[in-house]
């Protein structure tokens, strides 16, 4: 616990000193009125999205700060990171823009099609989606589920329950964080293009799945048929029609610029007042704190599942980099040099979007895979040392002992090389463990990813990520002291 203690303390004493630190103060300048008057100021926009695209036309690409989600945009703001962001306005009719200190400086002219887009060869899908939104938007059924959830309190409601049919699902790519149209609400999917999606279900006689992607892997998804469709509030442009089939549009929306108010927003009440508040609304609120406990538990399982293969691999690789043949050790070399030159991201990616594209493998089961695959490199060359390191004689003790050349090995060698291995491996895998936070890029929700969807509902970053920081801290430190455990124990030989 001392050991536990020795690493909490700072870290509790830093998000402290963090909070109660003073806010900037505000800085007076000329308030823009349309895009031109932008030049020389910084902008936050969606990476990938349409204003993207729009002011990166206008403006110096200097000048853009492209982030992953709109509270990131709303937090880059609010911190002074930025001094606009470019929005589409649907997504922040239910955001109490006040009580972040943010309002609306202006508004596009520019108004844009919104739309649900498909695969290129999913056309009788399409067509199935066109007769579907002109018969709700015809009878009247759209306008009631996107009035109700924009003109009542997210607090008042809840996700709507659409009973679905049996068959083949349809694979709904979309974002967990585009309030009120794809967010999740009470630790289920909700808002108006949810309803509508379920609706649709009904209407195909198929199931919906949805599943949440970071917005830049949405298009990659589709493309390679991992989901049906994307619908995430995406605004229809010339460029995106060349990759994709769009739906008739069913919506429309205008880009809004923020920025900050002329007055900094204080939040009244007593330091402790505010902690207890900003706690209840991150942890309690909506029960998230299931929702962490369910990162957590996909975190643990990639962890330790790639753990468990990737030292398995490891072992199997280090045999061959260690072969009398030397093609064998060669191969071995060449995967690990491979395996060490690219980005553990990339990687991830690349199994997921072509490797494992159509093998039908759930994305924790990709996940385990690729982050074992790249331990094994890392492994192997640790065990590889670890047995070269044991003095050659021990070899020459066992036989003498009349051990086998296995029984040598395992029974003298591997307890003695344990000792070098151990403090080497504890560093891997906890890096391992810290790495999985990019798992939120193939969609699958991990603590990191888990955050980010608290902090889209509640555009608080601090506790979300030092809950998060907290959590990955606890898990780093009980696995450094399983293997600190496995050491001692080798050192006894």
């Amino acid at each position: 616990m001392k050991q536990l203690f020795k690493f909490l303390l700072p870290l509790f004493a830093f998000t402290i000193v963090l909070f109660s630190s003073c806010q900037k103060k505000e800085t007076t300048s000329q308030r823009a009125t349309n895009v031109e008057e932008l030049k020389g100021h910084s902008v936050a926009v969606l990476v990938g999205s349409v204003q993207d695209i729009q002011l990166s036309q206008k403006l110096d690409d200097k000048d853009i700060l492209r982030l992953n989600s709109g509270p990131e945009m709303v937090a880059a703001v609010k911190q002074g990171k930025a001094e606009y962001a470019s929005l589409d306005e649907a997504s922040i009719i239910n955001e109490d823009l006040d009580s972040h200190g943010i309002e609306i400086a202006f508004r596009g002219k520019e108004i844009e099609d919104v739309a649900v887009a498909f695969h290129k060869e999913s056309t009788e899908l399409c067509q199935q989606f066109n007769l579907f939104i002109a018969q709700i938007k015809a009878d009247g059924t759209y306008s009631k589920i996107r009035n109700r959830w924009i003109t009542h309190c997210l607090d008042t409601m809840k996700a709507a329950k659409i009973p679905q049919p049996e068959g083949e699902p349809i694979e709904i790519g979309t974002i967990s964080w585009d309030v009120p149209y794809t967010f999740i609400l009470n630790n289920e999917w909700a808002g108006i293009e949810i309803e509508m999606m379920q609706l649709f279900g009904q209407y195909a006689g198929r199931p919906v799945h949805f599943i949440d992607y970071d917005f830049t892997g949405l298009l990659a998804a589709l493309q390679t048929k991992k989901i049906d469709a994307i619908i995430c509030f995406l605004f229809v442009t010339e460029e995106r029609k060349e990759q994709v089939l769009f739906s008739n549009p069913y919506d429309q929306s205008c880009t809004v610029f923020l920025a900050k108010k002329g007055g900094a927003v204080v939040d009244k009440g007593s330091f402790w007042e505010r902690v207890k508040k900003g706690f209840y609304k991150n942890v309690i609120e909506e029960d998230r704190w299931k929702m962490l406990l369910g990162g957590l538990k996909n975190t643990l399982i990639i962890s330790l599942g790639a753990l468990i293969l990737g030292t398995l691999l490891g072992a199997g690789l280090c045999a061959l980099r260690m072969s009398k043949k030397r093609f064998w050790r060669a191969a071995a070399k060449l995967y690990i040099d491979f395996m060490r030159g690219i980005p553990i991201l990339v990687f991830l990616m690349i199994m997921f979007y072509i490797v494992l594209a159509n093998a039908g493998l759930p994305g924790i089961v990709i996940a385990i895979i690729a982050f074992s695959f790249n331990l094994a490199a890392y492994t192997s060359e640790m065990f590889r040392t670890g047995i070269e390191g044991v003095d050659k004689g021990q070899w020459e003790a066992g036989r003498a002992l009349g051990f086998s050349q296995s029984k040598t090995f395992f029974l003298i060698i591997v307890p003695q090389a344990m000792k070098h291995i151990i403090p080497v491996y504890k560093g891997e895998a906890i890096s391992l463990v810290k790495n999985t936070s990019i798992v939120g890029y193939i969609a699958i929700q991990d603590l990191t990813k888990i955050s980010d969807i608290v902090r889209s509902r509640t555009f608080d970053a601090f506790y979300p990520l030092i809950i998060v920081s907290i959590l990955y801290l606890l898990i780093a430190w009980t696995l450094g002291l399983l293997l600190d455990f496995f050491y001692k124990k080798s050192t006894k030989f």
